[in-house]
C-alpha cells in the first residue's frame, strides 16, 4: 500500500528541475478536478504543496465561474472537456451580446500584433478575461489532445494551454508541452 505513495513522492522529488520550465511554480493556482482524479493530485496538488504554490479548490461545478473570479488564478489543471467548455461558453456569449465579430477580429488583430513584437493580448481581451478573475495565464491539461484551434484562441487572449499526455493506469502524467516551447 505504500508502494504508490512513495513513487509519488520520487516524481515530484525527481521532477523538481523540469517541473519549473513546464510549469511555473507561482501562484495562486486553482484546483477545478475532483481531489481523487491521478492528474490532478499528482501533477497539481502535490507539485503545489511540495513547491509551497497558493492553491485553491474550487467548491463544486456549479460555482466554477463564480471561483474564478473570487481567486483570481494564475493558472488551472483541467481536462480537455473544460476547455472546450470555456471556449464554447465565450463563443456562445460572444454571439448573445452581438459580438462576435468583435471577438475574432480581436483575436486577428492579436496574432499579428505579437507576429511584429507587440504584446496587446490582456488590454485586448480583458473583458474576457475578467470572467477568469483576470489573473489567468496558464491552462495545463491532461487527458486528450486538444483542438489546436482552441489553443491558438487562448492563446490570442493571453492563456497558454499546455497539453499533457499521460496514461492514467501506469501514470497520470508522461510527457506535456513545455511553457516555452508551447506549440498547438
Amino acid at each position: 500500500a505504500w508502494v504508490p505513495a512513495r513513487y509519488t513522492l520520487e516524481f515530484i522529488v525527481s521532477a523538481n528541475p523540469a517541473f519549473p520550465m513546464t510549469i511555473p511554480v507561482e501562484g495562486p493556482s486553482f484546483s477545478v478536478l475532483p481531489m481523487n482524479h491521478a492528474f490532478e493530485f499528482n501533477c497539481h496538488v502535490l507539485p503545489a504543496i511540495f513547491f509551497g504554490v497558493e492553491l485553491y479548490i474550487n467548491s463544486g461545478l456549479k460555482y466554477l465561474m463564480r471561483n474564478f473570479k473570487k481567486y483570481s488564478p494564475g493558472m488551472a489543471v483541467v481536462v480537455p472537456l473544460f476547455v472546450d467548455e470555456i471556449y464554447a461558453g465565450i463563443i456562445a456569449q460572444a454571439k448573445r451580446e452581438g459580438k462576435y465579430n468583435k471577438l475574432m477580429t480581436a483575436v486577428t488583430l492579436s496574432d499579428g500584433l505579437r507576429k511584429v513584437g507587440i504584446d496587446l493580448r490582456r488590454k485586448i481581451f480583458r473583458e474576457v478575461l475578467d470572467n477568469f478573475g483576470g489573473e489567468l495565464r496558464l491552462l495545463v491539461c491532461g487527458g486528450a489532445p486538444i483542438n489546436p484551434e482552441i489553443v491558438d484562441f487562448f492563446s490570442a487572449m493571453g492563456i497558454t494551454t499546455l497539453n499533457g499526455y499521460g496514461i492514467t493506469e501506469c501514470a497520470p502524467l508522461i510527457t506535456c508541452n513545455r511553457n516555452l516551447y508551447q506549440k498547438s
